[in-house]
């Protein structure tokens, strides 16, 4: 008995090992007002190339860092899962925040295992600009 949880336990490692993980960090903004955000579904958040000229509010910051090697659709939806659960109904690949890789493609492909982070701007629509008060 004693055997097979030691070779469960390497195989698990090593499927971690092997397959990598990503995990996201969120950093709210310094004007986001604290309080309960509308949650959407991850699969209603958009995917933008750059901030759009529509009124919109921007809520923070996603962090994603990789290990190993994955698709561009499990980061992608790694991101909409923390992005939906903040209340955001889009984000925005930011230019020049990718550490030791090429620019993340929003296509699918696999990424490097040399790509370690990307940051993401989580932002939410507004029907009109928001009232400087």
């Amino acid at each position: 008995m004693r055997g097979h949880t030691r070779i469960g336990l390497l195989a698990a490692g090593f499927s971690l090992l092997l397959g990598g993980c990503v995990s996201t960090t969120w950093h709210p903004a310094e004007d986001l007002a604290p309080g309960v955000q509308a949650s959407v579904s991850p699969t209603e958040v958009a995917v933008l190339r750059s901030l759009p000229t529509a009124p919109h509010q921007s809520l923070g910051t996603i962090e994603v860092w990789l290990s190993g090697r994955h698709s561009t659709a499990a980061i992608l939806g790694k991101v909409r899962e923390k992005a939906a659960a903040v209340g955001a109904d889009a984000v925005v690949l930011m230019p020049g925040t990718t550490l030791f890789s090429e620019p993340m493609s929003l296509e699918n492909e696999v990424v490097s295992p040399q790509a370690v982070s990307y940051s993401f701007t989580a932002i939410r629509r507004l029907e009109s600009p928001p009232s400087s008060s």
